[in-house]
């Protein structure tokens, strides 16, 4: 299951307990561009949720879960028409390759902060010796700047449950965010993962404690004491799962924060398929069934492992008689939590407004405090929720629906629900396309950003081929089918345009291979800035960005004639104009508005300036 699927979970990494990994390993590529044809009015591709979300700002943000309902209502049918099964999607999930660790801009960064106040923070790079203090909190962040001159806004990425770095579900948004989008990254792992407990020596786990702690690295973010803060021209969040669950109290405590300016440390927060109430949450996923069966297996796998670390692990191991166990996990998380609450809640300097000050004796409250919904009307930050209706992990019912209840009228400025139909745990990759799932959660941010959205522009080149390529064959118009993708390759400064046509490409008739050129100084692909790819995860990361991001098309309008080859590429950039050098763009203010809301009726991103014979000419 793409995206998230059940994997923000952790454990799925290792296709414990649930399905072999029958799935071969693969390696996310964004997919195939099926370019619109003439007379194709569904506009169900990721074009036009950039259209919608991004460039029509008549509606604005506060409008966009009502839009986006419309949208996937609208192509359910289209887009959901190579769905997997549900246990092929979780083998797909968890076989996805992406060796991020390896990538040169990869920076590892460990985080020291206090556990009362969180305020008093500190930084450290990894290889320091730390002393392991009982008033602070450690745990490893993995920091991804964007190869850019222009400060760009960063996304602090939040997984799910036992989730550690290099989890798939971290992949997934790391691809969708940082190498297909314009923004800078901060992955962080979930605080119930095996290495935060162990080094920290306490089990605790919600919101309420991990909200606090994506509020704090966002003030220190932007604080003189971190090496970047000029690259960073503003802080988001997303947070999948119990991530999800996380970022959701990040909005809360953020909207009694400001900075010097006035402005809140955090613009936007996205939570995906995300926990709104713990308790049930807990209590309806290890429920005694099957897949309850699973997660509750790999709970105690992981919670004796850590018993010999933490102390309370370790004295519950002791009082529980292991039959039945099923059926006490909730308890146990309770009581695990529960011990470290009681004690740091102890003070009164404990914790941040809405809560600072509270007092935690009972594990009910723990799950009142923990229950997002009896806080949500303090929230004033922009806050976008996708979850799906056929989630059995985090039920809609418990949880989604709960907070439609209370903030599910349009517009509205601090809430954005989004329940889908499909999706899975997650999955929307899956359900919904890899291509249109993640423009709509770069988009989300993009709209969020004004800095982006003031240097939002289209660049486009002339594609140049490499040979002369046989000509298109006489199809008619009902059996013309078209699609594209890019490829890059280590060594190489061109990206390889693979063109399918006729009845995609079988047996190899009717196709055609064309290589768009690119060059380095400055690089065509100037948003990215990549150099010639020397490693595996470099061309990976240049196909990701080229397929989800850079649209080909053919005369007039753009649309793809059945007797022409692809001609012009285009793509929008985020830098100031001119930083990196003379490349060939159309301004979107030298068209005249009849012209451009044709181009937008099409949602096609490019004007075609060269003709068929005289782009063989140049190739020649």
């Amino acid at each position: 299951m793409s995206y998230m699927g059940i994997k923000g979970f952790g454990f799925f990494t290792s296709c414990l307990f649930v399905v072999s990994c029958s799935h071969d390993p693969w390696v996310p590529d964004a997919g195939w561009q099926e370019t619109p044809q003439r007379g194709d009015v569904a506009h169900c591709d990721n074009q036009y949720v950039s259209r919608m979300l991004v460039d029509e700002t008549e509606f604005g943000p506060d409008t966009h879960g009502l839009l986006l309902k419309g949208f996937f209502n609208r192509c359910e049918k289209t887009l959901g028409k190579e769905n997997l099964g549900k246990y092929e999607q979780l083998s797909k999930s968890v076989s996805i390759q992406y060796e991020y660790h390896r990538s040169k801009s990869m920076k590892t960064v460990e985080f020291n902060v206090d556990r009362n106040l969180l305020d008093d923070f500190k930084v450290e790079e990894i290889g320091e010796t730390i002393p392991n203090k009982e008033d602070r909190f450690f745990f490893k962040t993995q920091l991804f700047l964007q190869p850019t001159k222009d400060p760009r806004p960063l996304v602090i990425v939040k997984c799910g449950l036992q989730c550690e770095l290099g989890n798939a579900s971290l992949k997934y948004l790391l691809a969708i965010l940082y190498d297909e989008g314009p923004f800078h990254v901060l992955l962080v792992p979930n605080i119930t993962s095996r290495s935060f407990q162990v080094q920290n020596h306490v089990i605790t786990a919600g919101g309420l404690e991990e909200g606090r702690h994506l509020v704090s690295i966002a003030k220190f973010i932007q604080s003189d004491s971190f090496e970047y803060k000029n690259r960073v021209s503003r802080v988001h969040v997303a947070g999948v799962s119990l991530g999800g669950h996380a970022a959701l109290y990040a909005s809360l405590y953020n909207s009694f924060e400001r900075k010097p300016d006035g402005e809140k440390y955090i613009s936007t927060v996205f939570a995906g398929c995300p926990v709104v109430n713990l308790k049930d949450s807990i209590e309806g996923l290890y429920d005694g069934s099957t897949l309850g069966n699973v997660f509750e297996k790999y709970f105690w796998k992981q919670f004796k492992e850590i018993s010999y670390f933490v102390p309370v692990a370790g004295q519950i191991i002791k009082d529980i008689d292991e039959k039945d166990k099923s059926m006490i996990v909730p308890q146990i998380f309770a009581e695990g939590a529960l011990d470290y609450f009681k004690k740091v809640t102890a003070s009164t300097e404990w914790g941040q407004a809405p809560f600072r000050g509270v007092k935690i004796e009972t594990t009910e409250d723990l799950w009142k405090f923990n229950n997002f919904v009896e806080y949500s009307d303090y929230n004033s930050t922009p806050t976008f929720i996708w979850a799906s209706q056929d989630d059995p992990i985090v039920k809609s019912p418990q949880n989604i629906e709960k907070l439609i209840q209370k903030h599910g009228r349009v517009p509205n400025e601090f809430y954005q629900i989004l329940l889908t139909k499909h999706g899975y745990h997650c999955g929307f990759t899956d359900a919904y396309t890899w291509k249109v799932a993640g423009e709509t959660i770069r988009s989300i941010f993009v709209s969020r950003s004004p800095e982006l959205m003031a240097k939002r522009r289209m660049l486009n080149k002339k594609i140049l081929y490499d040979a002369l390529v046989r000509p298109l064959p006489r199809l008619d118009n009902s059996k013309f089918r078209e699609r594209l993708q890019w490829q890059a390759s280590i060594g190489s400064t061109k990206l390889k345009l693979r063109h399918q046509f006729g009845d995609w490409c079988d047996d190899d008739e009717g196709c055609m291979d064309g290589v768009f050129e690119t060059r380095t100084q400055p690089n065509v692909f100037a948003e990215k800035l990549i150099r010639i790819p020397s490693l595996d995860v470099e061309t990976q990361q240049l196909t990701r960005w080229a397929n989800a991001n850079v649209f080909v098309s053919g005369r007039y309008l753009g649309w793809l004639d059945k007797r022409e080859h692809p001609q012009t590429a285009s793509w929008y950039q985020y830098d100031s104009p001119g930083i990196h050098g003379e490349i060939n763009s159309i301004n979107d203010n030298d068209l005249s508005p009849a012209y451009k809301k044709e181009i937008i009726k099409k949602t096609i991103m490019t004007l075609i300036l060269e003709g068929q014979n005289q782009l063989v000419e140049i190739v020649k």
